[in-house]
This record gives structure tokens, sequence and C-alpha cells, in this order.
């Protein structure tokens, strides 16, 4: 089953979606898809926080930054959560060779979703934040939000985490 997680910076979404994972889980692993690229002492902070709240827990740490459908034949588990698709889509735009095709990279997270008996993914809410932002950014918020589109339409389920309470959306 796919399972569509959506928050708001710090809502709390990625702490519910790994014990979503670990519960539906029930002691066996987890293959925790790890998309954040590790650029400066501020995104090293936040992996160092998010691999110290797993220690001690059953996942399998997989760090794939781009291109998850490379994945498909090599899970280790039949549970698998990915962390996160709005750090994926950054690698995939912002690389030495680009995609911005939102379709496509929505497509690969659902093939690959097909691989695991529950798949949890999870995705970041910006939609709501006002600004004048450069085309680039712009194209960023556009491709984000259709992805989220495309998976919330082929999830089981999708939960917004608002405040660090799960609201079901679907």
């Amino acid at each position: 089953m796919l399972r569509f997680v959506i928050g708001g910076s710090s809502s709390g979404k990625s702490e519910y979606a790994e014990k979503l994972i670990l519960s539906m889980a029930d002691g066996q692993a987890v293959d925790y898809i790890a998309t954040m690229k590790c650029s400066d002492e501020e995104t090293k902070e936040r992996i160092k926080r998010h691999k110290d709240r797993r220690v001690g827990s059953n996942y399998i740490t997989i760090e794939k930054t781009s291109r998850v459908a490379e994945m498909i034949g090599e899970k280790h588990s039949d549970f698998a959560m990915l962390e996160c698709v709005s750090n994926l889509l950054a690698n995939e735009m912002y690389s030495a060779d680009p995609r911005n095709n939102p379709s496509l990279i929505a497509e690969e997270i659902i093939s690959l979703s097909k691989e695991y008996k529950e798949f949890v993914v999870v995705s970041n809410d910006i939609f709501g934040e006002d600004g004048l932002y450069d085309d680039s950014v712009e194209e960023y918020i556009i491709n984000l939000g259709e992805i989220n589109k495309i998976l919330v339409e082929k999830a089981d389920t999708a939960t917004e985490v608002v405040y660090g309470i799960p609201v079901e959306i679907k």
C-alpha cells in the first residue's frame, strides 16, 4: 500500500511517518530511503537529528538522493519509507543532469512503492507561504505541487500532519 504523509516545516510529519511504518512492520526491518544531500552545516545537523531519532530501530538506511526507480529490485524489506519528496525533487531539478518532469518523478516513486507491502512517502507542504520567488523557485513549487497531487491520487491513504496532529485527508 502507498501511504502519503504531508506537513509543513517542523510539523511532526517525519516522526508520524516513522511511527506509522514501524507499527505496520511490527518488528521487521524497514528500508528508510533518505533523499537529503548534505550540502552545508544546517543540513548536516538536520540529517544528524533524523539519524539519531532512528538509532535502535529496525531501519535500514539507504541514501538515494535521485532517480529512485534505480532501486527497483533491490529492496531489503517488505516495508519502506521515503523521506522526502521535496528533497528528492530539489536534487533532481538542481543537479548536474537536471530532471524537471514531475510526472516522471512521481511515477518512479509509485513504481518503487509497488515493490513493498507498505510504503510511506513524506512530503512538505510549502504552498501556503507567500512571497516573490525567482523563476527557478516558482518552477520547483509548481513541480512539487504536481508530484504531491499525483501521489495523493494514487495513494491508498493520505495524511496531513498539523502541529504534530495527524489529520486523515484520504
